[in-house]
């Protein structure tokens, strides 16, 4: 647990991404982890998963034996995927955005306001604050518990 809000008993949880793997396989102990998180909300067994990958991104990872959860296999859970690419494209506008910067002096306002959009930087930013805000809407007003990976 990282956050318990005591006026909604709800909490934000934190763990890594489970390995269930191309064959579907389950895990109770992953199973129960999430049961025992939903239980110590009094007001509601709900779990929100939030996965920050894009929801294309998760299957294929499936696939090559990285895990996804199985909603049906998380009776009390909600899986919510952040659209946010992998560490190759966060990365590589950090660098771009990097790049821009270092050169200001040499763009005009204009062009480099331009490099700077085009780097794809403030687009990832950006879908991490609207799945920030998701989360900090579920443990306010739906005063449900969040865990992300």
């Amino acid at each position: 647990m990282t956050y318990y809000y005591k006026k909604k008993h709800s909490s934000l949880w934190r763990s890594a991404q489970i390995a269930q793997g191309v064959m579907d396989n389950s895990c109770e102990e992953d199973e129960l982890f999430i049961e025992k998180i939903g239980d110590t909300n009094p007001n509601n067994n709900q779990v929100h998963i939030f996965d920050a990958r894009p929801h294309i991104s998760a299957y294929a990872n499936r696939a090559k034996g990285g895990g996804l959860e199985k909603e049906s296999n998380y009776k009390n859970s909600k899986v919510i995927f952040g659209g946010v690419e992998g560490i190759t494209s966060v990365q590589s506008a950090y660098k771009s955005l990097m790049k821009t910067c270092r050169s200001r002096s040499k763009l005009s306002h204009s062009n480099f306001l331009s490099k700077v959009e085009s780097s794809g930087w403030y687009k990832l930013i950006r879908k991490q604050i609207i799945f920030a805000v998701k989360a900090a809407h579920i443990l306010h007003e739906e005063k449900e518990n969040v865990l992300v990976h």
